[in-house]
């Protein structure tokens, strides 16, 4: 309700005065029946003093229209400045929820293709796990074939210089052997020697005995000579025996250098075989070192494999994750721009009935004061000039009850 003016409470008072002595009037008018021309002037003054009051009444009530009409283009205007406050702070908010939904939208596909590439990365691991096992299998495989191998060699090996050793205990047998032999040989022909220089000297010395007793008795010579002849039968017995000895000395000697020979052609032939597998026992144990370093390192490739396969695992749980976690988001984030929309479409439209009835005050507004404007006077000088008229009329009739 709007305020009631001044000029409005003096119209008021002025109305109420005025039914007050017309009330006296009327009293008087029946008390004074008889004096018409009183009565007919007052009923003038009166119609005169309504008149006025009447258009004092419209020039207020004018005047409130429009102060009405200021006050709701002032409170509209109010209104829609802080719609198109709120309005603006919203458009603002609707445009970082949209760059953010963009942002979220960007980071979903970013996620969802990293959730492809790790899924793919996984599924290649997969496949280079089953690789890598299959490398790994065969080089144990490999490796323990080439284990065995090389333990083969090293038991021909082994066996070879077991061998060795027999033969180069049986060479050292065989060359003691030799040199007792040759030094028995020796002896026998030291002995050959000192029997035949034994013989000689028994020979000569039978001759000179032959000679020098041939005047001795027959029987006694003949004796003597059988028995010088005995000893020297003996002694080349003896020599023959001698002989015989070293002949068979030379001969086992003979059988001992040929034996010692061939077995020494036999231990030639075992050091070179000894040889040739000591070379392929070294070669297998350095095949045997490369295939070990070959296996660990698969093991090891196959163990950060394994490692990265984990990790990526635990990266795909964490995509996923962070995958459904955006979506979320970003759902959330849409609704709140959807509510946040629809919010803003209210208050666009509540702006625009706002502005519309702001044109129909402002509007109003002009109308009233076109019509004030006909006016030449000022419209408070006016208000203040028909109450005054209205106060004379008043007195007017006031005097006249009074006479």
């Amino acid at each position: 309700m709007m305020p009631k003016t001044s000029l409005q409470l003096d119209a008021a008072e002025v109305s109420r005065t005025a039914g007050s002595n017309t009330k006296q009037a009327k009293s008087s008018s029946t008390i004074l029946v008889n004096v018409y021309k009183d009565v007919d002037s007052m009923r003038k003054k009166l119609e005169e003093a309504q008149e006025k009051l009447s258009d004092s009444a419209q020039t207020i009530s004018l005047f409130g229209s429009l102060e009405r009409a200021i006050l709701d283009v002032d409170v509209l205007s109010g209104e829609i400045e802080k719609l198109e406050n709120d309005i603006q702070e919203k458009q603002q908010c609707c445009a970082s929820l949209k760059l953010l939904s963009l942002q979220m939208q960007e980071r979903r596909d970013q996620v969802d293709k990293k959730l492809s590439a790790v899924k793919y990365s996984l599924a290649s691991f997969s496949s280079s796990v089953n690789y890598f096992e299959q490398r790994e299998t065969l080089a144990s495989v490999r490796l323990n074939a080439s284990g065995h191998h090389l333990n083969q060699r090293k038991e021909d090996l082994a066996r070879l210089q077991v061998s060795r050793k027999e033969m180069m205990d049986a060479h050292m047998k065989i060359r003691q052997s030799e040199v007792e032999l040759k030094d028995a040989l020796e002896d026998l022909r030291l002995k050959v020697e000192e029997e035949n220089r034994r013989l000689e000297s028994d020979r000569v010395l039978f001759a000179i005995d032959n000679v020098e007793k041939t005047a001795v008795d027959l029987s006694q010579r003949n004796w003597h000579l059988s028995g010088k002849a005995t000893e020297l039968l003996k002694s080349e017995e003896e020599k023959t025996k001698l002989q015989n000895q070293i002949k068979q000395t030379r001969e086992k000697l003979g059988d001992v250098k040929r034996e010692g020979e061939a077995l020494n052609n036999k231990l030639g032939k075992v050091e070179n075989d000894i040889q040739v597998l000591a070379m392929e026992v070294q070669k297998e144990i350095q095949s045997m070192e490369e295939l070990d370093c070959k296996l660990q390192q698969i093991i090891q490739e196959k163990k950060m494999l394994l490692e990265i396969k984990d990790e990526g695992r635990n990266e795909f749980e964490s995509l996923i994750i962070e995958y459904h976690q955006s979506m979320f988001e970003g759902e959330l984030k849409e609704e709140e721009t959807k509510i946040m929309n629809e919010e803003l479409q209210m208050e666009l439209q509540k702006i625009k009935d706002l502005q519309r009835a702001k044109a129909e005050a402002t509007k109003r507004k002009t109308e009233l004061l076109e019509a004030m404007s006909c006016s030449n006077s000022c419209f408070s000088d006016k208000v203040e000039e028909d109450l005054h008229n209205i106060r004379i009329s008043v007195m007017e009739l006031n005097s006249l009850l009074d006479q």
